[in-house]
């Protein structure tokens, strides 16, 4: 039995979980013009890190390269 469901894969941040960390360590870092090196890579890492990918059809998380939701069996376009 096939599943003819078609969702499309959805880009979201999320302000909570490890990006929000590592975006935190860096704006600390940032206070002081050597911590600047190493403030601006982590809140570059912290920011891609947040980025997450969704099933439109129910909205839990999937892999970016995913083809069909672990969730709903929906296939992603």
């Amino acid at each position: 039995m096939t599943n003819n469901v078609k969702a499309k894969r959805i880009k979201k941040s999320e302000f909570a979980g490890v990006g929000m960390w590592y975006q935190l360590i860096g704006l600390l870092f940032c206070c002081t013009i050597v911590g600047a090196i190493i403030g601006i890579p982590l809140m570059l890492i912290g920011a891609k890190k947040a980025i997450v990918y969704k099933c439109s059809n129910c909205m839990n998380k999937i892999e970016k390269e995913a083809k069909v939701c672990p969730v709903c069996r929906a296939n992603i376009q």
